[in-house]
């Protein structure tokens, strides 16, 4: 867990509870950790080494010391760990943190290619909260990396680099930092109204972004990075989300026979993921939204 996660210790503070959990994926270059020890107890880690750390905290509680300093963290919270700088976490016993690991050259990479300059000390996030729940664009974000893992076959459009840039961008933007933004502005609506339109044109069809890339005259690099930029998504999750909006219309309008040939219509061919998708999106089944239009 050392080598997957970076050095670190543990101290426990009160037996067990409850069973440990820990899971490993990597994607884009990224390394992502999703954990749990079941009890009470304390994580000494040693600085970091090339390496930042973007944790969110999926249940429970955890604090962080640096220092003489303390953040809480719940449910929710995500912050973000430096290279170098060594930290002390405690751990409630229904803590399940996710961890993201990032090498610090694509920090450095990204925001030199996108910006002016870095500081001479490195790109140094602030000791600040976000909550993920006030930041849906992140979190559909790290849900989509977490979706993308188990396809290999992204590589051969360079999309898990088109990720890469997307996420480092996004958490450059949110989280506060010692670094100046100076970079050029574009507007880019009249090519992204075009994009736009065709999809809504052809939202029952199975869009792929290549086919997006063509009609654009974009690289498929280049229309991660205008949904990134205008959106705050992917145009994987715009699609899909659209889909999901506009099957609830026709549900709601009287439009659609049944959820299953509405699923099957718009390209859900696995009814289980659908489902989950539609109820993480509207907070209810698909069969809950017919029920409640029937009545």
């Amino acid at each position: 867990m050392n080598k997957l996660i970076g050095d670190h210790s543990i101290e426990i503070v009160k037996k067990p509870c409850s069973e440990a959990y820990f899971s490993h994926d990597a994607f884009a270059g990224f390394s992502i950790a999703n954990l749990a020890y079941g009890t009470n107890l304390k994580v000494h880690c040693k600085a970091l080494q090339e390496i930042y750390h973007l944790q969110i905290i999926v249940k429970g509680h955890c604090f962080w010391r640096f220092d003489n300093e303390m953040l809480v963290l719940k449910k929710g919270h995500a912050v973000i760990l430096n290279p170098y700088e060594p930290i002390e976490h405690q751990y409630s016993p229904d803590c399940h943190k996710l961890i993201l690991k990032i090498p610090e050259a694509f920090i450095k990479d990204i925001f030199l290619n996108t910006y002016d300059r870095i500081p001479k000390a490195g790109l140094k996030f602030d000791r600040s909260v976000i909550d993920i729940q006030k930041n849906p664009s992140l979190a559909r974000l790290i849900e989509a990396i977490s979706l993308e893992t188990d396809e290999a076959s992204n590589s051969v459009y360079g999309i898990s680099n088109c990720y890469r840039e997307i996420i480092v961008k996004k958490l450059i933007a949110l989280f506060q930092h010692n670094g100046k933004i100076e970079s050029k502005t574009f507007d880019d609506r009249p090519e992204l109204d075009h994009i736009l339109k065709y999809i809504h044109e052809n939202i029952k069809k199975d869009i792929e972004i290549a086919e997006l890339a063509a009609i654009s005259n974009k690289s498929v690099r280049s229309i991660y990075n205008l949904f990134s930029k205008s959106l705050s998504t992917t145009p994987k999750i715009y699609i899909k989300n659209l889909k999901l909006q506009k099957l609830r219309n026709e549900i709601l309008e009287g439009e659609a026979r049944n959820v299953t040939e509405a699923a099957f219509e718009y390209g859900f061919t696995h009814l289980g993921h659908f489902s989950s998708d539609y109820r993480k999106l509207f907070g209810e089944l698909p069969s809950q939204t017919l029920h409640s239009r029937r009545h």
